[in-house]
């Protein structure tokens, strides 16, 4: 998940994005002294789709590993969302969720879930009064506010939880007192009525409006935690099992899609637009330099700003080769409740891994675990893993170079 979906979806017009348009920069300073097996370096390094300096950067800190590091201490950390793969994982997910109306938020507690906290008198610089805050404007160019889409959606909600989801995925709700449809409608038939059509176009302009509700300060506590925990919102009430197989065929979906956006207006009373990213792709050259690496004694870290469990699912699906377990993995992460099920409540005590949190991980978690060793590799793509690509001290910086009018270290 990236800070500014707004910014970057409007560049995504291809249907394939190859890795060499990314631009690598080598690192110098002295080696430290090591120990350990010279590695068969007989064999050139070659990602092919990088160009020649990219494989010819990457082949020198393979090779100069040996002297850089004792055996065992080495290691890479990789953002994964539009670094390892073109698009956002989390962001994708969201269409295809609604797209099947895979929900178990109880319609009674969906105002609640979705306001975030801000309908208990919680204000901060990103919502400065709190429901009531203006959020965007509708088509016709009127303030709209955070209660207002709010209160429409919930009036949509009850009735696909009505007619859909409560039978679909047994969704229960003692404080709701109205009796759902069993049979359920069909879901294509759902899919022609007006609520599901407004439903659709109303909950995009909510999340991303609120995810881009950040002012002119995206480091700020308020916008991290909002952009980090919005659209996990709507995966309330799930069970791991449930939100893992959600995961894989949004994927699956996402992977065979085309890259953009889809744009919905609703016509009901509160006319409003949103739009879904949509489209993932594979960087085979990511999966090769991981592979080199691990083949060089190099253990391969992802800290990604995107939530745990999607991250999880990414690394190991079935027909990737991405390999990376799940000890390695460093997402954000979110609280389970006495049921097993999902809460979208932030673990406490554990960074939030975007910008400052993601070097906290690699000074926190893995310089410990490699002899206080920084990484020898990393490589990113936003503003939000600057502080991580920093943490590199003597190997190699990856910078997937997709904001060309950034004027941070992703330039």
């Amino acid at each position: 998940m990236k800070l500014g979906y707004r910014s970057t979806v409007s560049s995504i017009a291809i249907v394939r994005l190859l890795l060499c348009a990314s631009a690598w920069s080598s690192l110098t300073a002295d080696k430290a002294s090591g120990s350990g097996s010279p590695q068969d370096v007989s064999i050139p390094f070659m990602a092919a789709e990088a160009p020649d300096y990219n494989n010819q950067a990457i082949e020198k800190m393979l090779h100069d590993s040996i002297g850089l590091r004792k055996k065992g201490t080495g290691y890479a950390v990789f953002d994964w969302d539009n670094t390892c793969m073109f698009g956002d994982i989390s962001q994708t997910a969201v269409h295809y969720q609604v797209e099947h109306l895979n929900f178990r938020i109880p319609p009674s507690k969906f105002y609640e879930v979705m306001a975030m906290g801000y309908d208990h008198d919680l204000a901060d610089a990103c919502v400065p009064h709190g429901v009531h805050s203006v959020i965007g404007s509708n088509t016709q160019g009127d303030d709209v506010t955070f209660n207002d889409v709010l209160t429409s959606l919930v009036a949509d909600y009850a009735w696909l939880y009505e007619v859909y989801i409560a039978a679909s995925y047994d969704v229960k709700d003692a404080g709701y007192s109205r009796k759902p449809h069993n049979p359920p409608m069909s879901l294509e038939e759902v899919k022609q009525d007006s609520a599901y059509v407004n439903f659709r176009a109303k909950l995009a302009y909510l999340i991303f409006g609120l995810e881009g509700a950040k002012g002119s300060n995206e480091h700020q506590t308020c916008a991290v935690t909002i952009t980090m925990t919005v659209l996990t919102k709507l995966l309330y009430g799930m069970t791991e099992a449930e939100l893992r197989d959600m995961i894989r065929r949004s994927m699956s979906a996402n992977l065979q899609a085309e890259l953009g956006s889809l744009s919905f207006i609703s016509d009901d009373t509160l006319r409003v637009r949103g739009e879904y990213p949509i489209g993932l792709r594979v960087f085979n050259g990511q999966e090769t330099v991981m592979q080199a690496l691990r083949e060089n004694d190099i253990d391969v870290y992802v800290i990604s700003a995107s939530p745990q469990v999607f991250v999880e699912e990414a690394g190991r699906l079935a027909g990737l080769s991405y390999g990376v377990p799940e000890a390695n993995i460093y997402g954000v992460r979110f609280q389970w409740d006495s049921d097993g099920k999902f809460t979208s409540t932030l673990v406490q005590d554990y960074p939030i891994t975007w910008g400052p949190g993601k070097a906290q991980i690699v000074e926190q978690f893995l310089k410990p675990a490699h002899s206080n060793e920084a990484p020898l590799f990393a490589s990113g793509d936003s503003s939000g893993d600057c502080e991580m690509l920093a943490t590199v001290r003597d190997g190699v910086v990856h910078v997937n170079n997709r904001l060309k009018s950034s004027t941070d270290c992703i330039q």
